[in-house]
């Protein structure tokens, strides 16, 4: 007499467990890394930002020392009296992106940059000759 052999044609649950098990914790980590990456292009972004206002802060100084035949103290007042900040192109930024100028005094030019609560700062120092 023949006997039927078993097929089996599927996982059994302890499998199946498994591998979900699995797989919530690989999601897991790379969501976790996700974010840490996505957190890092952001704070690097306003790097960016301070520097091109650093960069802005810089070619005002020199554009104004040329125009005034070397009287640094015009040069700095171009500084102090025009906003850096607002001659930089917030395009390409997060929404919402903002900058802030506003500590300057005759020495030096504080620029910081926020978004998303994240905060970027950096600083334009007057030239001594």
């Amino acid at each position: 007499m023949k006997t039927k052999s078993k097929s089996t044609g599927g996982f059994t649950l302890i499998e199946v467990i498994a591998v979900l098990v699995i797989l919530g914790i690989l999601s897991a980590v790379a969501i976790g890394k996700y974010l840490e990456i996505n957190n890092s292009a952001r704070i690097s972004t306003l790097k960016s930002a301070v520097g091109a206002a650093r960069s802005q802060a810089s070619l005002v100084y020199y554009y104004n020392m040329l125009s005034s035949r070397g009287v640094e103290t015009n040069a700095w007042n171009a500084v102090m009296s025009g906003n850096v900040c607002a001659k930089v192109s917030a395009d390409g930024y997060p929404d919402d992106f903002a900058f802030d100028c506003s500590d300057i005094n005759n020495v030096r030019l504080v620029i910081k940059a926020t978004a998303g609560g994240m905060v970027a700062s950096g600083s334009f120092t007057r030239p001594r000759d």
